[in-house]
């Protein structure tokens, strides 16, 4: 077989394992057309050397965001938070160590209790305030722009008359 004769029969088993009736059409089979397409779009990228060369910087210890993609068997799939391992994270670095999270109870894992959600319930809270108060603030800003734009109005309207 050659290159693209093997990428046509993954394309085949990709196309049957991603149908709703087909092995019980699990979570991340769900998204596997999604991740192909991101995984093939990230390929194009660095084999153009077209990948951007600054990236995020994560503190040790920042919770964080993760797409695993789509892996075979049990190993993590899709979305989920993790916590942030490296010591000196770089914007230059294009890799981060991570410890995935999950919520599901099984045997040898540490429950994290409910403090995830309380930080980021908090966090998320702050955040809140602050965009609340800066749209207060802009709200405000564009009221008092408003009434001198009348004042204007009614003083051009004015000379107009005179």
């Amino acid at each position: 077989m050659d290159k693209n004769e093997h990428i046509d029969s993954a394309a085949r088993k990709f196309k049957q394992v991603s149908k709703p009736n087909k092995y019980h059409y699990q979570q991340k089979f769900k998204s596997l057309p999604y991740w192909l397409e991101e995984s093939s779009h990230y390929f194009k990228l660095e084999a153009n050397k077209e990948l951007i060369d600054h990236y995020y910087y994560y503190p040790r210890g920042s919770v964080i965001s993760v797409n695993f993609g789509v892996n075979e068997g049990s190993e993590f799939s899709n979305l989920h938070f993790a916590v942030v391992l490296n010591k000196r994270d770089s914007p230059q670095n294009r890799t981060l160590t991570v410890i995935p999270l999950t919520s599901k109870p099984k045997a040898g894992r540490f429950s994290l209790g409910k403090e995830i959600f309380n930080q980021t319930s908090n966090i998320l809270s702050s955040t809140l305030t602050e965009l609340q108060s800066h749209l207060d603030t802009q709200v405000e800003r564009n009221n008092k722009l408003e009434e001198k734009v009348k004042e204007l109005e009614q003083k051009r309207q004015s000379i107009q008359k005179a």
